[in-house]
């Protein structure tokens, strides 16, 4: 008996689903950020055809013992390009809407595979153009330049040092209340900063900055980086660092210290 394997499961994807949501809706560095963070740590859902098996139903789940016998065919679409690219799909939802259009809907199961796994699969097969994501929804289309620039960032998010990241411990009131009067005509492109410690080896204490989507990022870190180090109201710190060094999911749930929204 070979080893078992499984299609037709359901998982959780809402992260990644409202993380794509938040790209689409406003495509800026932190919701890429995000949508990138969700996309390497999930499994998205694909439709394939499973010859040469016999497929058990277990618990709601397709079960097959997999031998060197069993072919896994998996399917490609055509955008209005001609491109062909392989449909991948964020919530079992979105994989419906497609499986409610198929011809073939019958003979079809889903897989649920990794980032880097749907990566191969493209690298594998030359006449594919990419992936294209929830076709019926947000339509991301990610070709083979696309794919290369996620691998890079993907590798770079597995490469950061394990740390736990937690709000200051440090009074940033004072400080607070200078980049609220000065920072919007000082550094205009920033948008939001979080007072933070990164606790790893050793605690460092860090501000991290958003930036509008035009903003050149190190620009604005430098400058960040001039003002407070003048101002005798800036507690002591490390570094600062543009959020998608951290990974916006991970900063997103503490509290800034500078919104320029809200001022």
């Amino acid at each position: 008996m070979g080893q078992k394997i499984y299609f037709n499961e359901a998982i959780d994807n809402s992260r990644l689903a409202k993380a794509i949501e938040e790209y689409v809706s406003e495509p800026i560095p932190e919701t890429e950020s995000n949508f990138i963070a969700q996309i390497a740590n999930s499994r998205l859902y694909t439709p394939v055809q499973v010859n040469n098996a016999e497929l058990k139903e277990v618990n709601g789940a397709i079960e097959v013992d997999y031998n060197g016998d069993v072919q896994v065919n998996y399917q490609l679409v055509s955008n209005n390009e001609g491109d062909e690219l392989f449909p991948v799909f964020s919530t079992q939802a979105e994989y419906e809407k497609w499986m409610a259009t198929s011809k073939h809907s019958e003979l079809l199961v889903s897989a649920l595979l990794s980032i880097d796994q749907f990566m191969a699969i493209v690298g594998g097969y030359k006449p594919a153009a990419g992936l294209v994501i929830d076709p019926f929804g947000a339509n991301i289309v990610l070709d083979r330049a696309n794919l290369g620039y996620l691998a890079e960032q993907v590798k770079l998010i597995r490469s950061r040092p394990e740390v736990e990241i937690v709000q200051s411990s440090k009074d940033q009131t004072e400080f607070a209340e200078l980049l609220a009067k000065e920072l919007p005509e000082q550094v205009p492109s920033i948008e939001t900063v979080w007072a933070l410690d990164l606790q790893g080896e050793q605690t460092q204490s860090v501000y991290v900055v958003a930036t509008d989507a035009e903003a050149d990022i190190e620009e604005a870190i430098a400058r960040l980086f001039a003002f407070a180090k003048v101002s005798e109201k800036a507690p002591e710190f490390g570094t600062i660092l543009g959020v998608a060094q951290l990974g916006y999911a991970n900063i997103a749930e503490h509290k800034p210290i500078y919104n320029k929204n809200d001022l």
